[in-house]
């Protein structure tokens, strides 16, 4: 069993008490609860939180976890607020997102992804040929990320369907990209983290309906400021966005006859022109 923790206490001392009783958990669980692994990852922050410590990754090898998909233990690590975000690889390996992004350009495509279609990989396609050529560097120093929010996991029930999830996972392996899942609902909140992680460049390409979803006022009800909060934040952390057109009905949505309430009209051209 291999874990990455984020220590998040201010002083040395803490820092080591919360990492010694991880460790305490870590060798408990492993030999009383290695046949229920969900169970395993809870008990890990056993007399501890996630104000002190964060658990971003995980990975089972051996045959004792000869039947555990890692994949579905790094669903588990976002689902229980274990972590915000998990990352696993095309090869179905287990990444460290920090690692991943560091000193990296990313540009992340958010969506349901249900099924994998040929606009999603079209939409991340073109969004990173402009956001190599925008930036002057090759597509291979970008690092291009398909990222699931919890929200789009979760069915009507508020259940998440593993099946589901793991058939997903799956297409977009097939596809060759790496795969973000998070606890980011907001936009904001995503490319932050993003920005916490690399000083480099960061992009997210999305369709036309999303842009529909991200100028939502009902969207940022719980933020003091609303959508003018969110944008503020957003743009704080220079993160710029590349829309793909959106065929509805007989025409044609692109940015520049993209409508908004007139209240917001002012704001959608301070962020066209970002």
């Amino acid at each position: 069993m291999i874990i990455h923790v984020n220590l998040k206490d201010k002083t040395n001392s803490l820092q080591q008490e919360a990492l010694g009783i991880v460790g305490v958990n870590l060798i408990h669980s492993a030999f009383n609860l290695a046949h229920r692994p969900e169970n395993l990852l809870e008990s890990l922050l056993d007399n501890l939180s996630r104000d002190r410590i964060e658990i971003d990754m995980v990975e089972f090898k051996g045959i004792e976890f000869r039947r555990v998909d890692n994949r579905l233990m790094l669903l588990n690590l976002v689902k229980l607020g274990l972590s915000d975000a998990a990352m696993f690889g095309p090869d179905k390996s287990v990444l460290l997102p920090s690692s991943v992004f560091y000193k990296k350009s990313v540009i992340v495509e958010r969506g349901s992804f249900r099924p994998v279609c040929n606009v999603n990989i079209d939409i991340m396609e073109t969004a990173l040929e402009q956001f190599s050529e925008e930036i002057g560097v090759g597509t291979e120093e970008i690092v291009p990320i398909m990222e699931i929010t919890m929200n789009n996991l979760m069915q009507g029930s508020g259940s998440i369907d593993l099946h589901d999830f793991l058939a997903r996972a799956d297409m977009l392996a097939a596809s060759g990209y790496k795969v973000l899942i998070s606890n980011y609902k907001e936009y904001y909140r995503l490319g932050h983290y993003l920005r916490m992680n690399t000083n480099r460049p960061v992009a997210v390409a999305m369709g036309a309906a999303s842009l529909m979803e991200l100028f939502n006022v009902e969207y940022y009800n719980d933020l003091e400021g609303g959508i003018l909060e969110a944008m503020g934040r957003l743009f704080k952390n220079q993160v710029g966005l590349y829309v793909y057109p959106w065929q509805y009905k007989d025409e044609l949505i692109t940015v520049e006859n993209f409508k908004v309430d007139s209240d917001l009209q002012m704001l959608f051209d301070f962020v066209k022109a970002q």
